[in-house]
């Protein structure tokens, strides 16, 4: 699969888009996704349903709902640096990593 060999791309949609293929997100009710809006952006999340701890979830998503446009971090690095109350944090831009991740349990945003 070519586009799997490829990074990530900056369109959102796009990305959504292909993650919901790959992942079979409509048949699949083992993954969960979920389109947010933080900080006045717009931004997806996924993850294997029980494999995630219901606690860390909730917290980060609280901490993400908090975060004022204002205060948005201009970039992922300064986001994972700043903004994610969470001590394990890695940056991927690679499809088949992200994908690894999410099916080794990871939370992916």
């Amino acid at each position: 699969m070519k586009f799997l060999e490829e990074n990530i791309r900056n369109d959102l949609k796009s990305n959504i888009t292909y993650f919901n293929n790959v992942l079979n997100v409509n048949k699949n009710f083992d993954i969960v996704y979920r389109v947010v809006r933080f900080g006045g952006r717009e931004a997806c999340f996924y993850f294997v349903d029980g494999f995630l701890k219901d606690e860390m979830l909730q917290k980060m998503l609280q901490y993400f709902n908090s975060i004022q446009q204002e205060d948005m971090p201009q970039d992922a690095h300064e986001m994972s640096k700043k903004s994610i109350p969470y001590v394990e944090v890695d940056l991927q831009d690679e499809w088949k990593q992200i994908l690894y991740f999410i099916m080794s349990g990871v939370f992916a945003l």
